[in-house]
């Protein structure tokens, strides 16, 4: 190996031969799965990387519209305990699940929702220079939740010359719902050793509505044209047996995004910067809430004069939520083999929800803002024990509020041991608070906390010029969990620039979530108790993953085979238990397949890429598939720039059947589900096109599910054939 410079920011190792890389072309560089600068060809895991690029050739709108065209990424709906879950998705990798992507925005964890399920919208695709993606546990340098991949979402940095960016953009379905209008703006630039990236974003979105029946009914699974019961409860029959409601697919909502990196060369060994991103959000539906209290009142028993609650109401809800994200790093590079980086950054994120009734009047509430959920509401169930709640006061119904705050505190250093090894190490300690209504059914908010404390090591070490591999390893001391180490050991062979050979061992392991522990509460979509509210010891979920690949790339061609196995232990789900959901350790499960990427450039102004995956899934105990998994993935799209002004893109997707138990009756009485329900498959059609007027100017446009494509609901919402258009500049 010949002796290479660290950099002010990642130090910089190349994990083949000079000769080969000369005659690559466009090589991505990527820091996500060594946290060394790294070429993705020298990298034993299996990385993606999407480029600026590409995304601005796709038209998304945020990163939700990235991930849902990026290969290898199976997009999970109802994950969410909210009615508003089919709006809402998080990424699951290799089946490994929702809980096991890691999100990182500039290498830093969020405060948000539990799984993600709203980040995917709310950052703007304007503002990504790129995404890198790592498949396959990486908790030897993540630490908890990165079993199944991390996902490392990077903004757009400081640059040599100062650029001007602006756009807009606007869509809509083919019958004008769903309307999605982005305004964005970002500058960068660097003068004298001073950096800075400043970006604004505004997104508003119109709803996008399905209907669906409410069938309500009130006490003891009475519908109210059964009322009055005598002595117990009055005439009720205001209440409709049945409302038809607009269900909110898509919410009505406004984001507003803010960010800025500024950086100073104090000298040419010590850097500093400053990162700061804030949003903000409204979003407003309508949903069929699972319990919301009437202005009824019980006439005798222990709950006399207490409002009577009911079931399947039609409800209106209003959001308004914010996030703020500061982060303070140093880089010192004394020499040209050593350098040291620390980091100090925070994440807080405050949501209000205002939940109140459609009808209220119906409800008997003299307006709509007094039908909404109160502090200290008293409605219970005075039969509480006939719908399972283990006493009256767990029958209560809060309003969902949250303050979530996570600190982190990172030192690490990349030393140039020597000219075949080079050694990363660090440590960090993190915590995490969520202060919520969720975790006592009360309103009242409680705070839970965790504690991680951390160190890793890594050891990059080049054997020869064509033999390279990777150890590390991390323990994880955890303030309510078993305290955990991880290892990984990778290697790489270059037979040919066209014949890599890689394997790959790695384990993760999960730490419940604060939900799957400690919920407890009533949502619309049925009652949520965490394991710790039931009783139950959850611990932690553990993976041991092997990978195989074998892949390379010249001027035209580029491929990558790969074929994985996980064997994961204590598999946390989301289990039913009579009317509650509640988690638990269901049995040890595995996850396997084969992933097969290939690209080639056919003419030299016609790109093809191909993707294709099989994957299986498998609960050991049940023999059954993990849910919503699909068993074979196709991606094929074709990039033709027709002039030099003109460029055309089509992409088709299939999406092969899911597993998953189906809620029949949800939140009525005779509630029951079918364990063995599967999914059609989906096979979609998109299309865009860009024109570029000059230098400055471009307009793009496209259409999404062009054969208008259905899509079962329990899959998430998809609002047709969808059409949109924008405009860029660049000064």
């Amino acid at each position: 190996m010949k002796k290479i410079t660290i950099s002010a920011s990642l130090a910089l190792l190349m994990s083949y031969s000079a000769s080969a890389a000369e005659n690559m072309k466009a090589i991505e560089v990527v820091s996500i799965a060594t946290k060394t600068q790294k070429s993705i060809d020298g990298v034993a895991a299996t990385v993606e990387v999407v480029t600026q690029e590409e995304i601005e050739k796709m038209g998304a709108a945020s990163l939700k519209d990235i991930l849902e065209m990026t290969p290898g990424l199976t997009m999970q709906y109802g994950t969410f305990p909210s009615s508003r879950s089919k709006s809402k998705s998080s990424v699951s990798i290799r089946g490994m699940g929702a809980n096991g992507t890691l999100f990182l925005l500039d290498g830093r964890r969020l405060a948000g929702e539990v799984k993600n399920p709203y980040d995917l919208e709310r950052i703007p695709a304007s503002i990504i220079e790129r995404i890198e993606i790592v498949k396959g546990p990486m908790s030897s340098l993540y630490g908890a939740d990165a079993v199944g991949g991390v996902i490392n979402i990077i903004t757009k940095r400081p640059t040599k010359e100062t650029k001007i960016d602006v756009g807009a953009r606007y869509g809509a379905n083919q019958d004008g719902d769903a309307q999605n209008i982005n305004l964005s703006l970002s500058i960068q630039g660097k003068s004298d050793g001073f950096g800075y990236s400043v970006y604004a974003g505004l997104t508003t979105t119109k709803p996008y509505s399905q209907t669906e029946t409410a069938d309500t009914w009130v006490h003891m699974g009475k519908k109210p044209s059964q009322t009055p019961i005598p002595g117990l409860v009055p005439d009720m029959t205001s209440i409709k047996d049945s409302y038809g409601v607009d269900t909110t697919y898509r919410e009505e909502s406004s984001i507003y995004t803010l960010g800025t990196s500024l950086s100073y060369d104090f000298t040419s060994t010590f850097t500093a910067r400053v990162d700061v991103n804030y949003f903000k959000e409204e979003r407003d539906g309508v949903y069929i809430g699972y319990l919301h209290p009437s202005n009824f009142k019980f006439a005798a028993g222990s709950n006399a004069g207490k409002n009577i609650p009911t079931w399947n109401a039609p409800v209106n809800s209003h959001d308004e939520n914010n996030r703020l994200d500061l982060s303070v790093d140093v880089v010192y590079t004394p020499t040209d083999d050593l350098s040291v980086k620390a980091r100090i950054y925070n994440s807080s994120y405050k949501k209000r929800n205002t939940t109140t009734l459609k009808y209220w009047a119906d409800y008997n509430y003299a307006n709509e803002d007094a039908s909404a959920y109160k502090k200290r509401n008293a409605t219970t169930l005075e039969y509480f024990a006939n719908f399972n709640y283990a006493d009256e006061d767990a029958s209560t119904n809060p309003a969902m509020n949250a303050d979530v705050d996570i600190t982190v505190y990172e030192a690490s250093a990349t030393y140039l041991a020597s000219a075949s090894h080079l050694l990363t190490g660090g440590a960090e300690y993190r915590n995490e608070k969520r202060k919520s209504s969720v975790f006592n059914n009360n309103v009242s908010t409680t705070e839970k906390k965790v504690n991680y404390s951390s160190v890793y090591i890594q050891d990059e070490f080049e054997v020869t010029d064509k033999f390279n591999t990777i150890f590390g390893a991390r323990y994880e001391d955890i303030s309510n969990a078993e305290n955990r180490p991880t290892a990984r050991v990778g290697g790489i062979y270059a037979f040919d620039k066209l014949a890599k050979v890689r394997a790959n061992f790695a384990q993760g392991f999960r730490t419940p979530d604060i939900r799957e522990m400690y919920i407890n509460m009533n949502t619309p979509n049925g009652s949520q108790r965490g394991a710790d509210v039931v009783g139950y010891d959850l611990k932690p979920e553990a993976t041991n993953a092997f990978e195989l690949g074998l892949g390379g790339r010249n001027s035209k061609l580029s491929y990558d085979l790969v074929v994985f196995y996980n064997q994961i232990k204590n598999k946390i789900e989301q289990v039913q238990n009579g009317a509650i959901t509640t988690f638990e350790n269901v049995s040890d499960a595995n996850t396997k397949g084969l992933e097969l990427s290939f690209g080639y450039q056919i003419l030299d102004n016609l790109n093809s890429k191909f993707f294709w995956s099989e994957l299986k899934t498998e609960n050991e105990d049940t023999k059954k598939d993990l849910e919503f998994n699909p068993d074979r993935t196709l991606m094929l799209s074709f990039d033709y720039q027709a002039t030099k002004a003109l460029n055309l893109g089509i992409v088709g997707k299939y999406i092969g059947q899911q597993h998953y138990t189906e809620v029949i009756n949800r939140g009525a009485p005779t509630q029951t589900t079918n364990p063995d329900a599967t999914t059609d498959v989906i096979n979609i059609v998109d299309l865009t096109i860009g024109y570029k007027v000059n230098k400055s100017f471009e307009f793009y446009g496209g259409i999404n599910n062009v054969g208008d494509a259905t899509v079962e609901d329990v899959l998430g919402s998809n609002v047709g054939r969808y059409y949109f258009t924008g405009i860029r500049g660049r000064f």
